[in-house]
C-alpha cells in the first residue's frame, strides 16, 4: 500500500493546493483587522511621541547619540560634530514622519473597518 492509497492525496493533487495561492486563503473576520490597525495606531502613536520626545531633549540640550553603524553608537553635542548632530536629528525627524503617516493610515482603516 502506497503513502497515497493511506491517505487518498496524489502528488498530483498536493502539488495542485501547493502552487494554487487561491486555494490557500486565510479568512479574518474584519473586527480582528479592525482591531489590528487599531493596535498598530497605537504602536506607532507611541512610536511617534517617543521620537519626538528624543528629538525635542536633544535639540534642547545640545547633546545627541550618532549611530555610526548598526551596533556602534556615540554620543556628541552640537558644538563639537554640528554634521552628524544634523544627521542624528534628520534620523529622529523621519523616523516620526515615518511613524506618523503609518498611524494615520492604520487609525483610518481602522475608522473605515468600523462602518
Amino acid at each position: 500500500m502506497t503513502a497515497s492509497e493511506k491517505t487518498g492525496v496524489s502528488i498530483d493533487r498536493l502539488a495542485e493546493s501547493l502552487f494554487n495561492p487561491m486555494m490557500i486563503v486565510r479568512a479574518n473576520s474584519p473586527q480582528v483587522v479592525r482591531w489590528f490597525c487599531f493596535v498598530l495606531a497605537l504602536a506607532t502613536l507611541t512610536t511617534l511621541l517617543g521620537s519626538g520626545f528624543v528629538w525635542y531633549e536633544n535639540d534642547r540640550t545640545g547633546e545627541a547619540v550618532y549611530r555610526k553603524s548598526r551596533f556602534e553608537t556615540q554620543e556628541i553635542t552640537r558644538l563639537t560634530h554640528p554634521a552628524e548632530f544634523r544627521e542624528s536629528q534628520t534620523r529622529l525627524v523621519l523616523a516620526s514622519l515615518f511613524s506618523g503617516v503609518l498611524c494615520v493610515i492604520a487609525f483610518r482603516f481602522f475608522r473605515k473597518l468600523g462602518e
